[in-house]
């Protein structure tokens, strides 16, 4: 074979070599490209936090973090009825929702309680809405923890309190008890929160002249003792949602706090003279919301009674007139005693009676121990005067009760009727 043709069919065999690799070197590149190309993300995304199980106190930040990077994380802005179009859900152990503040940072988002929250059980919940970039649903987590915080807590029922009562100038009153109530030294639990609150909440009112001095003291002292449920959550911060037993010692303890802050040693009490009656009448009225057992308020009504006219006799050189405010003050209290009887199902009328002449016997004695002449001499108009009182008080709530019964019993017998005219009919 010539040189020429020997060219030819080298040429001609290259050719043909490379057009039937075209289709091979075609699959090839194909099937790189499908090498190239990620399998679709079917992994959802999930969450976790640290929060679950844990106890917190009711000012702390709630943070929880995705693991990976999702969007949809929404939350409501006000306390009140779940929005359900929002994906993160804070409920209470009532459910209601709170309204959160949402700041997400890379794969961990930080969620504030609008409001700081008081003591109890609380679940957050993270709902399906939210979701990674490629459309993968979170699971619905729910996250549930405990917060033990008394200052929340109190601050929390002084804050509805005034709010409720519709007292002036509520929002600095409560600035003032939580500044107090926040201040070093304090132990975040009720029987030492309260006290602090109190003093607070009257250097304000002090400050301040509000006219309606008396409304805002005595509402001031009825939300703070209300705060309480029961003995047991005076001393553990605990005291919302949960119902406990426990001995007297703890509220004596309080009220004797208490009474330490309104009459401050060797000195002119912490309140103008003339609302003093008001300050024991609310004391004694609050104890009954406070989940205190039927069987311990005459040991604590008797010790409060007497400690505060023990406070009282101290400070006589600095309240004119003491007999008459000491008058005064064993009327109010012999009077709310009968409140604690409409509030507290284990504590009757009856036992209201007994309470008000032990409290009645309780300010004699502290006054006939005394030396003061001045109260001395008066004891007796003092013992009347709250004898009498609590008569007309025991005469009034007896006739409420009669009342609210004849009412019961009216309103069943009219629901009878009703029951009975619709089964003649039906019969008919």
């Amino acid at each position: 074979m010539s040189k020429k043709n020997r060219k030819s069919l080298f040429a001609w065999c290259i050719r043909t070599l490379a057009v039937s690799l075209i289709p091979t070197l075609v699959l090839v590149s194909c099937a790189a490209d499908d090498d190239d190309d990620p399998a679709p993300d079917t992994t959802a995304p999930t969450v976790s936090s640290t929060l679950g199980g844990s106890t917190v106190v009711g000012t702390s930040d709630i943070t929880v973090t995705f693991s990976e990077a999702v969007s949809e994380v929404t939350g409501q802005q006000t306390d009140g009825t779940c929005d359900e179009t929002k994906t993160v859900k804070l409920t209470n152990y009532a459910g209601t929702c709170y309204g959160v503040f949402i700041v997400g940072v890379g794969n961990t988002y930080t969620i504030n309680p609008v409001t700081d929250l008081v003591s109890g059980t609380y679940t957050l919940t993270l709902g399906s809405g939210i979701k990674d970039a490629a459309g993968n649903a979170l699971s619905e987590t729910s996250i549930s923890f405990t917060v033990d915080d008394a200052l929340t807590t109190a601050i929390s029922s002084l804050s509805s309190g005034l709010e409720s009562a519709g007292v002036a100038d509520a929002v600095n009153i409560v600035s003032a008890a939580k500044a107090a109530a926040s201040a070093a030294g304090i132990e975040n639990n009720l029987i030492s929160v309260i006290p602090a609150a109190l003093n607070g909440a009257v250097g304000y009112l002090n400050t301040s002249s509000p006219t309606d001095y008396a409304k805002a003291l005595t509402t001031t002292i009825d939300a703070l003792v209300s705060s309480i449920s029961g003995a047991a959550s005076l001393t553990s911060s605990t005291s919302r949602g949960t119902s406990f037993t426990g001995t007297s010692a703890s509220f004596i303890s309080l009220l004797a706090a208490i009474d330490d802050v309104i009459f401050p040693p060797n000195s002119a009490p912490l309140i103008p003279v003339d609302v003093i009656d008001d300050y024991g009448g609310a004391v004694t009225g609050a104890v009954g919301k406070t989940g205190i057992e039927g069987s311990t308020v005459s040991e604590v009504i008797q010790a409060s009674s007497a400690s505060k006219t023990t406070k009282l006799l101290a400070a006589a050189t600095f309240v004119p007139n003491i007999a008459q405010v000491l008058e005064d003050f064993a009327t109010i209290v012999a009077q709310k005693v009968f409140v604690i009887a409409a509030i507290l199902p284990t504590f009757d009328i009856a036992a209201a009676a007994v309470v008000a002449s032990e409290s009645t016997a309780a300010v004699k004695t502290t006054i006939e121990s005394s030396d003061n002449d001045e109260a001395k001499a008066a004891v007796s108009n003092i013992e009347a005067s709250a004898t009498a009182a609590a008569s007309v008080a025991q005469t009034e709530a007896e006739a409420a009760e009669a009342a609210t019964n004849t009412d019961t019993s009216t309103s069943t017998t009219t629901d009878t009727s009703t029951t009975t005219d619709t089964s003649t009919t039906t019969d008919t």
